[in-house]
């Protein structure tokens, strides 16, 4: 969450050697700081300045850039870029997973399905880092079509990963899924798990103050009902300008909470502009805990 030093950083790199990885970075800076139309120039000179045989490099900025229009309700474009990382890398996982969560948001279960399978096929016999997040995409499809008892188990499958990562090899002061953990626990929304989440996101915001671990400490806050506090997280978020959608419909949700109103549907609008098609469809697919709010 430090976007001024990151930015000075990114900027002294670039000026010394404008490298596709080394614009990538920038344009990921600027897209933190709300900067959208600079950040997608820097994504565009980013693609311009690959070099033949940078393939991780080539897929990479494909799929943050893709990962960008998704957040924008861009689709179309989104898709097509994971499309073209795989080209550079067949079966790159980061691309792989991205393209199922849009397939998810779309309704096209299927497809996602064997996006994971791709990621994560019955053959494999060692775990790798992702394995926690394609239990969760394949629980997210089996409880979008009502299939509850198969969601449970995945999601059991991927909790007891997290568990075990956050056990092993990270100490308080490292990065580990403590937030990733959090997420699920508050998806189950039950009073046991939500106060865990908020441990765990009391100990991972002394780490780092990013868009996404505020939105999340908010979201465990909300969940305990300590509204005022989620409110000041919030807005801790919302003030590193950070153009998200679901950041914002958050917002909304807790100023509704709190009887604002008003303020709540300001909210409510600005996430609308973001990303014109954050509907119901696509909170379900995220898995954001607001899925059901009335306005």
């Amino acid at each position: 969450g430090k976007l001024q030093e990151a930015k000075a950083y990114a900027d002294n790199l670039v000026s010394k050697l404008p490298t596709q990885s080394n614009l990538t970075l920038q344009a990921l800076v600027l897209s933190a700081q709300g900067q959208e139309q600079a950040a997608i120039d820097t994504f565009k000179f980013a693609l311009a300045a690959e070099e033949a045989g940078e393939t991780g490099s080539s897929a990479y900025t494909r799929v943050l850039l893709g990962q960008f229009y998704y957040k924008h309700g861009q689709l179309e474009l989104a898709k097509n870029l994971y499309k073209e990382a795989l080209v550079i890398i067949p079966r790159y996982p980061l691309a792989l997973l991205h393209l199922a969560q849009l397939q998810t948001r779309q309704g096209n279960y299927q497809a996602a399905e064997k996006l994971y399978a791709q990621v994560l096929p019955n053959s494999q016999k060692s775990s790798t880092t992702y394995d926690h997040t394609v239990y969760r995409g394949k629980a997210k499809l089996k409880q979008l079509q009502g299939e509850q008892q198969q969601a449970v188990k995945l999601l059991i499958k991927a909790e007891d990963l997290l568990r075990q990562e956050n056990a092993t090899g990270h100490g308080e002061g490292s990065f580990g899924h403590r937030r990733e953990l959090a997420w699920l626990l508050l998806e189950k929304n039950n009073p046991k798990d939500t106060a865990e989440a908020l441990s765990l996101m009391q100990a991972e915001i002394r780490i780092r103050r990013d868009a996404q671990t505020l939105d999340t400490l908010a979201w465990a806050l909300y969940n305990s009902g300590r509204i005022r506090e989620a409110q000041q997280a919030i807005q801790s978020a919302l003030q590193l300008g950070t153009q998200d959608a679901a950041i914002f419909y958050r917002a909304a949700a807790i100023a509704k909470a709190l009887g604002n109103k008003q303020q709540a549907l300001t909210y409510k609008k600005l996430s609308q502009q973001i990303d014109p098609t954050f509907n119901q469809q696509a909170r379900l697919a995220l898995g954001m805990g607001l899925e059901n709010l009335k306005f």
